[in-house]
């Protein structure tokens, strides 16, 4: 069924944003589904970005004109659905790790 095709998804290694932190079981290196992972992380060849940084990027221009220039932050939330799920859960992770984005709250 669909839980046994889940299990057998390719998975592919990427570095842990919070690998810096200290806590219990804390790894150099995370395991994430390929399907999702890799598209957002591999660097594309024409801008020398991978996606979530471009997305990162778009979301820090944003978030200062939210902002309106004053040192408030904003709040960020990120969504979808079946596939895009899985984009907003890799997404939110790498997100929520970057300890220079200024939100208001957790994203």
């Amino acid at each position: 069924g669909i839980f046994d095709l889940c299990c057998k998804t390719a998975m592919s290694s990427f570095p842990n944003p919070i690998a810096h932190e200290d806590y219990e079981g804390n790894i150099e290196c995370i395991n994430l589904r390929s399907v999702v992972a890799d598209e957002l992380l591999r660097v594309r060849m024409d801008t020398k970005m991978s996606l979530i940084s471009e997305i990162r990027e778009k979301v820090v221009i944003i978030g200062q004109e939210l902002a309106n220039g004053t040192n408030a932050g904003y709040h960020l939330s990120v969504v979808g659905h079946s596939r895009g799920g899985g984009y907003a859960t890799v997404l939110g992770y790498y997100l929520a790790s970057d300890m220079y984005l200024e939100v208001a709250s957790a994203v």
